[in-house]
């Protein structure tokens, strides 16, 4: 009877030990969704309808989102900024690509404000280029090669993020801004003077 007694509480304790470690899997796999659902919340928003999934790794950035755009990106827009289209992708780190249009009025204080430098005429952008970028290939308004009068901005490693921008500046009237935002995973504070060539 002893001896019984004693299997029967080592066969309930390693039931106990079984169930314990399910529990705590299940728990660490919620946690592991939870993080990445909270990463994407800010652009898509909590609960975001089918629509606004392009793919598994990717979302579409609504327009209401722009100013937590910007603030990634360390840009200061202009108030006359409006919001052509946008991606999101995210896998072992985030890519953002997005589209801007402003007044032509508005782009010297858009420059000065961001401290961008000084764009360079003709310039574009390695990643902005990029036609297998994860997120800008989802855009088919993405045609940075299209616009013949351009300037750009080449890669500035800042204090969490690379950026680069290209200017579509054929329109007299307003500028079209390509954008390319990604994860830094160094430190770094923001470049006084970007390199010509990005090192990414």
């Amino acid at each position: 009877m002893a001896a019984q007694s004693t299997i029967e509480r080592m066969r309930a304790r390693r039931r106990n030990l079984i169930i314990g470690g399910v529990a705590g899997l299940a728990a660490l796999s919620a946690a592991g969704v939870w993080g990445v659902a909270k990463t994407l919340s800010w652009l898509s928003a909590d609960a975001p309808p089918d629509d606004e999934y392009v793919s598994r790794d990717v979302s579409r950035i609504k327009p209401e989102k722009m100013a937590n755009v910007a603030k990634t990106a360390e840009l200061v827009l202009p108030p006359g900024s409006t919001w052509i289209d946008g991606y999101y992708y995210y896998w072992q780190e985030f890519h953002i690509c997005a589209r801007l249009r402003l007044p032509a009025s508005e782009f010297e204080a858009l420059v000065r404000d961001s401290k961008l430098g000084t764009p360079v005429p003709g310039l574009r952008p390695r990643e902005i280029m990029n036609a297998g970028h994860p997120a800008s290939k989802h855009d088919n308004g993405w045609h940075p090669d299209k616009p013949v009068n351009v300037s750009g901005v080449a890669l500035q490693t800042l204090t969490s993020v690379h950026r680069e921008l290209m200017f579509d500046l054929d329109s007299t009237e307003t500028v079209t801004v390509y954008l390319i935002v990604w994860d830094n995973d160094g430190a770094a504070g923001p470049s006084a003077t970007p390199p010509t060539t990005p090192a990414f």
